[in-house]
């Protein structure tokens, strides 16, 4: 994965899947295929033992021979130091930071749930006052009908599909300073994102012998070689506004990996 990381930075995707595809023109046995999916997949372990060899003598052969041409496409191209220097060390270094996980404030984490809670309901009843009926909030189409047509705000633009008007955040920040209505929207969305996203998601990842969040570090994503944060992302806890902050502060590292 590294390798072909290094030499195609901007393609999306370095499973071995997409590598053998590249490579040899070749398409894998999915994992679906002998597992079966959804209500019926099951164990590897309960894999007939011919399919299980097949899938994974594929897998360890491809491997094998991925190996062979990266690598000579690496010398070829200059970039040995960097896959041996610094690609390679990193992978330990991550491994570690995994496995050691990143301390959450759980109480501090429902409290700020909690609050956004409360606010979220006074929000909602201040946006039907101003409303002036009770209405989905998270419909589209039921709030552009409330903005464009009963309180006659601005024409906003149609969506893509021209089904209806578009209220996304380029066109509530337009009309917010027009009419307080779109001001609270904005407000009740921010809200409404950290809650169930950040104070109410991270609370349901932390690991129950850990008490912490063991999010996977990826290496091979960015094609400017930064790295990147999944299941869950804790690179985008939006920070810059002071719920944000709220949100992000009950996450600390227990100690130096490096």
């Amino acid at each position: 994965m590294i390798a072909s990381y290094l030499l195609n930075p901007s393609t999306r995707g370095h499973s071995l899947d997409n590598i053998a595809m590249t490579l040899f023109g070749h398409k894998t046995i999915s994992y679906e295929e002998v597992t079966g999916k959804g209500k019926n997949q099951i164990g590897f372990q309960d894999v007939p033992v011919p399919e299980a060899v097949n899938y994974a003598s594929e897998d360890a052969d491809l491997t094998f021979m991925a190996y062979q041409a990266l690598k000579k496409s690496i010398q070829d191209n200059g970039l040995s130091d960097l896959m041996d220097t610094i690609e390679i060390p990193l992978i330990q270094v991550l491994a570690k930071m995994e496995m050691e996980g990143i301390r959450v404030d759980g109480p501090a984490l429902k409290h700020l749930s909690e609050t956004f809670d409360r606010e979220l309901k006074q929000l909602e009843q201040e946006i039907y006052i101003l409303a002036g009926e009770e209405f989905n909030i998270n419909s589209s189409q039921q709030l552009g009908a409330i903005l464009f047509e009963k309180l006659k705000l601005a024409t906003g633009k149609k969506t893509k599909m021209k089904t209806g008007y578009s209220t996304d955040v380029e066109v509530l920040t337009k009309l917010a300073p027009t009419h307080e209505l779109p001001a609270k929207l904005l407000r009740y969305r921010t809200l409404d994102k950290l809650k169930s996203t950040y104070a109410d998601a991270l609370q349901e990842l932390v690991h129950k012998d850990t008490g912490r969040i063991h999010t996977s570090f990826n290496q091979t994503i960015a094609a400017t070689g930064r790295l990147s944060s999944s299941n869950p992302n804790l690179q985008n806890i939006p920070i810059r506004k002071e719920e944000g902050k709220k949100s992000g502060r009950p996450l600390s590292p227990k100690k130096d990996i490096s």
